[in-house]
């Protein structure tokens, strides 16, 4: 799309617009134009032959490209992040040794993935070290911020069943762009009343597969997004927690989480069977 397309105004008919030098003529891409429209003004929307309130959900295609200018903003928006990302791994004293560079990271954001990180709510840019949980726990524990009153609270965790994905950790870093928000918003279809832990798990894992999204499955990534939101001293997870093996727990088995409560980081487990309407998952897009 032309950074310098034209602004519709909301009194046009969509179906006079020529899409066609957008990449995109179909009604789909129609009826979602009308919906972003109809939502910023405010007014009903025609989707077919019936009007729908401002607020109704209209179906878009499986994939839609991404403006440019959109994932230029939001590659600047990951490039500013980046320094700010090496400063919260040296308060934790957390060794550069082969850290990836800038240039390194935005090789690996390539469209396909820029693309995936704005259907996160605020895309945050990890930089995952080749460090031990354990390790990872104990420089939590050796910094504390102000409002951090205890040590790391853990589970089992020399698990890698619950806190790896059921694999030995890997040695090298990773770049991750994950879901950054403090709370991850409620999906109203999937968590409701007698829902059970781990039909909830699936349903969100779906919905994000959906969307060609990952979820965060480990520790070490959860760690380092917690230790982000730490030093910015806005803790992740204080009135929700996030599932972290629900893409590769066995059926049956415990369901690892954390949150922050209680002045502490949390790494602990639920049953499946339980109910939990705090219950989330975060979407992620793996960079490398």
């Amino acid at each position: 799309m032309k950074a310098s397309m034209q602004v519709i105004a909301h009194d046009k008919s969509l179906d006079e617009l020529d899409l066609g030098e957008y990449g995109e003529s179909t009604q789909e891409l129609k009826d979602a134009v009308r919906g972003k429209i109809a939502r910023l003004f405010g007014i009903h929307q025609t989707v077919g032959n019936s009007e729908a309130p401002a607020d109704a959900v209209v179906a878009t295609p499986a994939i839609v490209p991404a403006a440019p200018e959109s994932l230029e903003s939001v590659l600047k928006n990951l490039e500013a992040q980046y320094p700010k990302m090496v400063a919260t791994l040296k308060a934790y004293e957390i060794s550069f040794e082969g850290m990836p560079a800038w240039e390194v990271v935005k090789a690996g954001l390539t469209p396909e993935v820029l693309t995936k990180a704005l259907k996160l709510e605020k895309p945050t840019l990890l930089l995952v070290p080749p460090v031990s949980r354990q390790a990872m726990v104990a420089a939590i524990n050796k910094h504390p911020i102000s409002r951090q009153k205890n040590d790391t609270n853990t589970y089992e965790l020399d698990s890698d069943d619950l806190w790896n994905g059921g694999k030995q950790e890997e040695k090298n870093w990773r770049i991750m762009v994950v879901e950054g928000v403090q709370e991850v918003a409620k999906d109203s279809k999937i968590t409701k009343e007698r829902a059970r832990n781990d039909t909830m798990t699936d349903a969100y894992i779906k919905k994000y597969a959906a969307q060609k999204l990952d979820v965060i499955n480990d520790a070490r990534t959860y760690l380092t997004l917690m230790m982000s939101s730490l030093q910015a001293d806005e803790p992740i997870d204080q009135k929700t927690w996030t599932v972290l093996n629900g893409e590769t727990r066995k059926k049956d088995a415990l369901l690892s989480y954390g949150p922050w409560s209680d002045g502490q980081v949390n790494l602990s487990s639920v049953v499946p069977v339980d109910e939990n309407s705090y219950l989330r998952l975060r979407a992620a897009a793996r960079v490398a």
